[in-house]
């Protein structure tokens, strides 16, 4: 006989339950670069590489890239060199300079690639639909004509009114425009013209507030080119001090609660405000590590720049199982807990069995990631002392990885007083530092894949030279 009452306690338990399991957002990476005369060459692919493996995009709008053949150098060799997720959208011939687009396959499909003419180079009105909400999102990718001087700022005007007339017209509310706009300042017509609202629909928005020229030290962390400050591979010279390179928003974006840009998620990659007429490798680079500040440098006279939209109603399920291993060795780290957050809020948690853990039923999107290691602290010795002090008298660099592990007073900055502490550590004078007695190297994971594997790597606080 049938509990009426059991049935009815397991119809409202799933009730409860499938929305949160179906229904969850998924933040996907756009990101706009140009790719400095790209052609069937692979010379500089592995710089790009190490730039796209730190960027993971989603959907990355390219611009400079030669031909059909180049378009498939930079999809089998840079963006599927060790993946099979990246297709490339259809491509369209126009000049020796054009635009494509790239997206991950798990996320989404694309539906179109439309050109749209101008005085100058064509614009291309890219459509894809995202698997897992049903949504579609339009991307105009764009290379307006360079230089400075009254012709070419009309050309830019008039390649912006071209922009306008598709902008004002399009059903779908939901659309991004990016790519290397080359305006010297907010003065000129063509910039000013994609914010006006009174030209009807179709406004964008600009994630940065100034006026004037670009090329003042006062805009330095919005600045795009040049990485470099001599000339090379045909590329511009003379340092960051122009911003030509932007993700540009529909009012939807901004103001929408389903289809929405991520606040504080627009950045030039690598610009760390802190370089000015000069190398994006010059160090410091506060923004990157010195091995991406130096592919930065030698791939493209341009920055990439990066933003996050977030998906809502998507449904997106991963399961995630992963190892755990000592920072630059193969050393397991047997014993563990993983707790795993989405903005500050604990969404799961496991146990690690012989440093392997499983983790289910993990909606797509960008997690923190925390752990507690049920192992003895260790590995550190004078010789860790040593190179953090001479860290502090510019002796050697540390990278970011070593700077954390260095800093055991967490007074964010490696000084003589780290190394004074971790000598009273390792001769027992005292038993523990500021901090926590394990640091994982990366606390930001990126779920995008069904079934998904994720190395993590931890590392004693204060062990700088990772001889654990």
């Amino acid at each position: 006989m049938i509990n009426i009452f059991t049935e009815m306690k397991k119809i409202i338990f799933l009730l409860l339950i499938i929305p949160s399991i179906v229904y969850s957002q998924d933040t996907v990476k756009i990101a706009t670069y140009n790719l400095l005369n790209y052609d069937e060459d692979i010379d500089r692919n592995n710089y790009f590489k190490l730039i796209i493996d730190e960027i993971k995009p989603d959907i990355l709008v390219v611009q400079e890239i030669k031909n059909q053949i180049a378009v498939n150098n930079f999809l089998d060799n840079v963006l599927n060199y060790n993946s099979a997720n990246y297709q490339a959208g259809t491509f369209i011939l126009n000049t020796n300079i054009n635009n494509a687009i790239y997206y991950n396959s798990v996320k989404f499909s694309f539906i179109s690639n439309t050109p749209i003419p101008t005085i100058s180079r064509d614009l291309n009105r890219f459509r894809l639909l995202h698997l897992a909400s049903n949504d579609t999102i339009d991307l105009i990718g764009l290379h307006l004509k360079s230089s400075q001087g009254s012709t070419n700022q009309y050309t830019r005007e008039t390649q912006i009114d071209s922009l306008r007339k598709i902008t004002n017209s399009l059903s779908n509310p939901y659309f991004i425009v990016l790519g290397d706009f080359n305006i010297y300042s907010t003065n000129e017509q063509a910039y000013q013209k994609m914010f006006d609202p009174t030209i009807s629909t179709g406004k964008l928005n600009d994630m940065y507030t100034f006026s004037g020229t670009m090329n003042n030290s006062s805009f330095s962390y919005a600045h795009t080119q040049s990485t470099r400050t001599r000339n090379f591979e045909g590329g511009a010279s003379g340092g960051l001090d122009d911003r030509f390179d932007m993700i540009l928003f529909s009012d939807s974006l901004i103001d929408s609660s389903s289809i929405y840009l991520l606040p504080n998620s627009y950045i030039p990659y690598g610009n760390d405000g802190q370089h000015y007429n000069d190398s994006i490798n010059q160090i410091p680079n506060l923004s990157v590590n010195q091995i991406i500040a130096d592919a930065l440098h030698y791939a493209s006279d341009h920055l990439p720049v990066v933003c996050k939209v977030v998906f809502k109603n998507a449904s997106y399920l991963s399961s995630i199982q992963g190892s755990i291993d000592y920072y630059n060795s193969n050393t397991t780290i047997n014993s563990a807990t993983i707790y795993l957050y989405n903005n500050g809020n604990i969404i799961d948690s496991v146990e690690s069995t012989n440093g392997i853990f499983l983790l289910n039923n993990i909606p797509f999107g960008e997690y923190e990631i925390s752990i507690k290691v049920n192992e003895a602290w260790g590995g550190v010795n004078s010789t860790d002392a040593l190179l953090m002090q001479h860290e502090y008298l510019g002796i050697i660099n540390f990278d970011l990885f070593e700077k954390k592990i260095a800093d055991v007073n967490n007074s964010q900055s490696v000084n003589s007083t780290d190394a004074l502490t971790t000598r009273m550590r390792f001769t027992n004078i005292i038993n523990s530092f500021d901090l926590e007695d394990w640091l994982i190297e990366n606390n930001i994971i990126e779920v995008n894949s069904p079934n998904q594997y994720l190395n993590i790597k931890v590392n004693c606080n204060g062990d700088v030279n990772h001889s654990y």
